[in-house]
């Protein structure tokens, strides 16, 4: 996308510098939106972790990440709305925990 506009402006501006200015100003551009991506990437697989490991700021992290994904228009709204859905629509720490074994629960094939 950045790589037409750029070919656009230096097909219709017959003077360098200003091709120069806008190569510049859209390679700046991609830098960021390529590092905003990347960081939302990084921050919804952690957030997705901890979710898994049942860590305490998993639900709010998964919360947030659901949030910021809002703006990712189309999928992303959905997948969003259905995140923040999920976890305002049930109890906290609801989730399915691993069984507790004790030594009473434990018994050998022989007992």
């Amino acid at each position: 996308m950045f790589g037409g506009v750029w070919t656009v402006v230096a097909a219709v501006t017959a003077d360098p510098h200003v091709s120069a200015w806008v190569g510049a100003g859209l390679g700046v551009a991609l830098v960021v939106v390529f590092v905003s991506t990347a960081l939302a990437a990084l921050f919804s697989i952690a957030a997705g972790a901890l979710g898994l490991r049942n860590s305490p700021w998993g639900d709010v992290l998964l919360l947030v990440a659901s949030v910021l994904h809002l703006l990712n228009f189309p999928l992303g709204t959905a997948l969003g709305a259905f995140g923040i859905w999920v976890l305002l629509g049930r109890e906290p720490r609801a989730r399915v925990a691993a069984p507790q074994v004790t030594l009473a629960t434990v018994r050998c094939g022989r007992c």
